[in-house]
């Protein structure tokens, strides 16, 4: 006799797993368009960097000395009303302007936190800046570290009407991202990214050595 031909069922788990696969390639895909996106504003803003337009303030995030030399020296040449440097020693910081050629009459500001991020400097420079009323701030820092510095800053001075350029205390070389330091704040971009957000909600002072909220700014002509 003729016999039903048998069709064993199908799993329920094949169309789950292709189910999952979909999502997984969309992630992937979504990372990716992410990391292309991150590096070409990373890109932008270095080669925006080579231009020293005349500002209001001048904003050393500082780390080696030659941050603080060639903010004085660009405090001079755009004819800034004022340099605000972040470092915690402000007679060192004076007396490394003075030998740098001064100021030629702009407002030095030192602001003497406990910060020792980037993310400690940018904090505590923003409501300063703000106070100030100024319009034109240009950002002086390694150029590596450039993107993620004017990110935080801008971050922080949330709606004001600042606008930021950059500038690199030392020239930006022609492959910049055959560097590790360039390639290391891909990394470091998220960690500022997720203290922003933290920031946001409330929570001031995570990880505990971002730098605390003590403030102590100090001028002098």
């Amino acid at each position: 006799g003729r016999f039903p031909c048998y069709s064993p069922p199908m799993s329920s788990a094949t169309p789950k797993r292709r189910h999952w696969k979909r999502w997984l390639v969309g992630f992937l895909f979504l990372l990716l368009a992410i990391f292309v996106a991150q590096v070409m504003w990373m890109d932008a803003c270095l080669e925006n960097s080579r231009e020293k337009p005349n500002v209001d303030a001048v904003v050393v995030f500082t780390g080696e000395i030659g941050r603080i030399r060639s903010g004085a020296r660009l405090t001079r040449e755009t004819f800034a009303r004022y340099l605000l440097v972040t470092r915690d020693q402000r007679r060192f910081v004076e007396g490394l302007i003075k030998r740098s050629g001064g100021l030629n009459g702009a407002t030095l500001f030192v602001d003497e936190t406990y910060a020792t991020t980037t993310d400690g400097n940018a904090r505590y420079a923003a409501p300063l800046l703000r106070d100030l009323g100024v319009q034109d701030v240009l950002l002086v820092s390694d150029w590596y570290h450039l993107p993620r510095s004017r990110f935080l800053l801008r971050s922080y001075l949330g709606g004001a009407k600042i606008k930021i350029h950059t500038y690199p205390a030392h020239s930006i070389p022609e492959r910049p991202w055959s560097y590790p330091q360039m390639q290391m704040e891909l990394f470091k971009m998220w960690g500022s990214v997720l203290r922003v957000a933290l920031q946001w909600v409330g929570i001031e002072d995570w990880p505990r050595n971002s730098g605390g909220l003590k403030s102590r700014v100090s001028n002098a002509r």
